[in-house]
């Protein structure tokens, strides 16, 4: 009877050992299922030649970087496009057609990057430059009176510096009008 129980005993750890495996499998193929389904988003998001793109251009990167290590934006621009023309002769080769659209949208993918800081700079420069086109006087010399007003209260501020013992007012007075002719001509700019 003992012989029995013991061996009841020793089938039900058994048993028990058999699902924590099970579960312990099934918390895995939970894990796997997780990570295919993200793989799977993520690659409808962004097409997988995009990561042949960086390992590829990483490597001729280190090639074309060891020639000319000055020229980053155009070694990143000479490495997208020999992995561009390999992709699209490797492509060719298998389906028998040319897929430039695809070529051209992953190569988007490093090179709007590597460009955005020049691209911005460039943009920023153009707004600029119509700014202040949009705030030049029409007419330059309206803008001489002004000038002669502000290099006559610096002579005028001048003199008032060298008699500031005999009249420290008149220093006060000459600083505020030079101020004013700075700002009235700070306005019409």
């Amino acid at each position: 009877m003992l012989d029995f129980v013991d061996k009841f005993k020793n089938e039900l750890v058994g048993i028990q050992n058999t699902l924590n495996e099970l579960l312990g499998i099934k918390t895995f193929l939970e894990s796997i299922k997780k990570l295919i389904s993200f793989f799977d988003l993520f690659f409808t998001i962004v097409p997988p030649e995009v990561i042949l793109l960086f390992i590829f251009c990483a490597l001729i990167l280190i090639l074309v970087n060891n020639i000319s290590p000055t020229t980053p934006r155009i070694n990143i621009t000479l490495a997208v496009g020999i992995f561009s023309v390999i992709w699209l002769y490797v492509n060719h080769i298998f389906t028998g057609e040319y897929k430039f659209l695809r070529v051209f949208y992953t190569s988007l993918y490093v090179l709007i990057p590597a460009y955005a800081v020049e691209i911005s700079r460039f943009g920023y420069k153009q707004v600029y430059n119509i700014r202040q086109k949009s705030k030049k006087p029409e007419n330059p010399e309206d803008l001489i009176p002004h000038m002669r007003e502000i290099n006559q209260g610096y002579y005028q501020f001048l003199n008032a510096q060298a008699d500031y013992k005999n009249s420290p007012l008149d220093l006060k007075k000459t600083l505020q009008a030079l101020k004013a002719s700075i700002e009235t001509l700070e306005q019409k700019l």
